[in-house]
């Protein structure tokens, strides 16, 4: 177990802690614990999150090519040879 102080609360901040905390029949300790964990996972979802607006806007599709991240440049900028 670690123990962890964090220098700048004020005794608002601290006195909003201890009624969560009471309200949801906890301990200040576990309140932060809880706090930091949600903060931390929420971090990590905006970052996995970057993509989701542009999958959205572009979507996604499944083409057959393997190869196509690979070529891609010749398959966008080369004339189509049907033309």
């Amino acid at each position: 177990m670690a123990t962890l102080s964090v220098k700048g609360l004020d005794e608002s901040l601290i006195a909003q802690l201890r009624t969560r905390a009471e309200c949801l029949n906890t301990d200040i300790d576990e309140l932060v614990k809880s706090l930091i964990m949600h903060g931390l996972n929420s971090l990590q979802l905006q970052k996995n999150g970057d993509y989701d607006a542009l999958d959205q806007l572009v979507g996604l599709c499944e083409t057959g090519i393997a190869d196509a991240s690979a070529h891609h440049d010749s398959r966008i900028y080369t004339k189509n040879k049907s033309s």
